[in-house]
């Protein structure tokens, strides 16, 4: 298993320093940004509502990890069962070029979910946030090409994975339409970079809470179900 702990880990612009003896939870992980067009919901024929409206494109955050195989005995089973861990926190920040008073600027999207369990099964884990098109058409900076992949070159999505007792366990970047992870020398260099701008003055960068979500506020909330890590209902997060 990997060590995490070496270094800082920057988490919304505040610096972390995990205890050195602190295990990476994920090994493997990888981050693809893309954009997914509003799919088309018409209950029937007869409806007639979305005529001629031009399908908008969400912002798509995939992610994915594998863990470690760690099995417990078991009282009641013949064989050792695999542990879970539980309430495992993604923290996404999203960067994108913007204007702010018709001066260049960036706009910084936060938001966070919470998945209910992992299985330390050294499977594939895969989970899915997402940006409404609503805020990327109104903060986007005039002349990028989004949706089209050489548009998310000027993205940047850092997303920090906490255990149940909010410690770091794992961060990887979204930057330079490539997925890095934080124990990458590239990662460190990238998280001391979206720290300095995370603090920049508020005429340079304007944050927004909220604006990332998980697949249960979009269309999506029952595509594909069961190939992604169950997320905690918002209230109980």
């Amino acid at each position: 298993m990997k060590k995490f702990a070496i270094g800082a880990a920057v988490v919304f612009g505040t610096v972390l320093v995990p205890s050195a003896s602190q295990a990476a939870f994920l090994n493997e992980e990888k981050i693809d940004v893309g954009t997914l067009p509003t799919p088309n919901s018409n209950v029937t024929d007869r409806d007639k509502s979305n005529a001629g409206v031009k399908q908008k494109n969400w912002l798509r955050i995939l992610f994915s990890f594998r863990t470690d195989e760690i099995k417990a005995k078991s009282k009641y089973k013949s064989k050792d069962v695999y542990k879970w861990a539980d309430d495992v926190t993604v923290e996404a920040a999203v960067m994108i070029p913007s204007l702010y008073k018709g001066k260049p600027s960036t706009a910084l999207f936060t938001g966070k979910v919470t998945l209910a369990g992992v299985k330390y099964d050294k499977k594939l884990h895969m989970g899915r946030l997402f940006i409404p098109p609503h805020y990327i058409e109104r903060y986007l900076r005039p002349g990028n090409s989004y949706p089209q992949k050489s548009g998310l070159k000027d993205f940047t999505v850092q997303l920090t994975f906490k255990d149940k007792s909010q410690n770091v366990v794992g961060m990887l970047f979204f930057y330079n339409n490539k997925s890095i992870s934080f124990v990458d020398r590239a990662g460190k260099k990238i998280a001391l970079a979206v720290k300095k701008k995370m603090e920049a003055p508020s005429t340079e960068i304007q944050k927004y809470e909220g604006v990332v979500v998980g697949p249960s506020e979009t269309p999506w909330a029952f595509s594909k179900y069961d190939s992604y890590e169950c997320i905690k209902p918002k209230g109980k997060q």
